[in-house]
């Protein structure tokens, strides 16, 4: 009988059993949910500086066309402004954005030249685009001015 008592005190109940393997269980899905997050951020933040990079390679190039010729770059804009898809560097394409013309198969850029009188011109460019989270975008206003 003594032999039976002891043998019951040195192995684990199943309740135990079942107590440990939940408490892994739930560890081991709280580090995935965070390894999932943490990877979904990471994601966002390089689309994010990506964006604001097309944003600044736009902004750059606009002021070297200011520089070769005011009188063409404010044409390019109306009062009310003019819309532009800036996925290629050039006036060619003017309205919005197709889908055959994403930037990396994700990126939009499209900008919006406003006169706000005879010598000064407002940009906006706004670069967005969509991920598993919904639809982001990044924007930049400049002004830039004849003299």
């Amino acid at each position: 009988m003594e032999r039976l008592i002891n043998w019951k005190k040195q192995g684990q109940s199943l309740v135990e059993v079942v107590v440990a393997v939940s408490i892994t269980a739930l560890i081991i899905v709280a580090l995935l949910i965070g390894a999932v997050i943490g990877i979904r951020n990471v994601q966002f933040s390089r689309n994010q500086s990506q964006a604001m990079e097309l944003n600044r390679e736009v902004a750059e190039w606009l002021r070297t066309e200011k520089k070769i010729g005011w009188s063409q770059l404010f044409s390019n804009g109306s009062p009310s402004g003019e819309s532009y898809c800036f996925n290629f560097l050039n006036f060619n394409n003017q309205g919005n954005c197709t889908e055959s013309e994403l930037i990396d198969e994700k990126f939009v850029r499209e900008g919006v030249l406003r006169q706000e009188d005879e010598d000064k011109l407002e940009i906006t460019v706004i670069t967005s685009w969509r991920d598993p989270a919904g639809q982001h975008s990044e924007t930049i206003s400049t002004y830039l001015t004849k003299y």
